[in-house]
C-alpha cells in the first residue's frame, strides 16, 4: 500500500486507515466506530480496494462541468477586462 504522507487528501487517508485497520484484523463496525462513519462505507471502501487494489480507494481528479463560453467569447472577455470599464 502506499505510504501516508502529509499531502494525502484527507478522503484518502481515511479510506487507507479503513484498509489498515482490517488488515490488521478489526471489523467492519469497529473500524466504523472508531472512524465515526458507517459501517456501509467501511465496507464499501474495503469493497472497492478489493476489486482494483489501491487505485480503487484514491483520490479520483473529475473534469468538471464544461466551460459555457466558446474559446473566442473567452478571449473577447479577456479583452474586454484587460481594457477596462471607460
Amino acid at each position: 500500500m502506499d505510504r501516508i504522507t502529509k499531502d494525502t487528501d484527507i478522503r484518502e487517508y481515511r479510506r487507507k486507515l479503513v484498509v489498515r485497520l482490517s488488515k490488521r484484523g478489526l471489523k467492519q463496525q469497529s473500524i466504523a466506530e472508531v472512524l465515526d462513519c458507517s459501517q456501509e462505507l467501511v465496507s464499501q471502501i474495503l469493497s472497492a480496494y478489493e476489486q482494483t487494489g489501491i487505485s480503487g480507494i484514491k483520490k479520483k481528479k473529475y473534469p468538471g462541468a464544461s466551460p459555457k463560453l466558446t474559446l473566442a467569447h473567452q478571449q473577447e472577455l479577456q479583452a474586454h477586462l484587460v481594457r477596462g470599464a471607460y
